[in-house]
């Protein structure tokens, strides 16, 4: 696998601890991470084309400079589609709910063991990896047949639903 195809997991969270427990589950699975403490500093991760992509986002939704939920829905708002974990103390609904509606694709409830921890992020590193190359798919198709272009924008948006359907079935399994 080159550095390139390696999957990358961004790891959003205020507590030090929990964040660097979730980094070494993660890369014990053999992927690779960049942590934040602060929502802002992923912002500007993603902001800077020179780095590499994230696969996905596993995210605490409660942190006192921004709340996941707002991090989720800037992330949305430049354009991009990467797949996102919450990882949450409360279980409440309203924030489950808001989440989803944002295109959340999966949940932790703190406290979670490894195990969780591992499936949570495998599916999610998974349904990451299938967005980048279906985008990446659908750029080369867009670029090599422009006439098609309406065609494409039709298989994004379908692909889109998917997403927020998985979601759901996330939030299904979590209660």
């Amino acid at each position: 696998m080159t550095q390139d195809d390696r999957r990358l997991l961004g790891i959003v969270d205020d507590e030090d601890d929990l964040r660097e427990f979730i980094s070494s589950i993660v890369q014990d699975l053999g992927y690779a991470t960049v942590d934040f403490a602060n929502p802002n500093d992923l912002l500007t991760y993603v902001k800077d084309n020179s780095k590499q992509k994230l696969t996905a986002v596993l995210s605490d939704i409660n942190m006192p400079t921004m709340s996941g939920l707002d991090l989720l829905t800037k992330i949305r708002g430049i354009g991009l589609r990467t797949p996102f974990a919450f990882l949450t103390g409360n279980q409440d609904a309203e924030s489950v709910v808001r989440a989803v509606r944002l295109g959340a694709s999966d949940f932790l409830f703190k406290p979670c063991k490894p195990d969780e921890i591992s499936l949570v992020v495998e599916r999610t590193l998974n349904l990451g990896a299938r967005i980048l190359e279906t985008e990446a798919l659908l750029t080369q198709l867009k670029v090599k047949n422009p006439h098609l272009a309406k065609d494409i924008e039709s298989i994004e948006q379908a692909s889109r639903f998917e997403t927020l359907g998985k979601a759901l079935n996330s939030v299904k399994r979590a209660s």
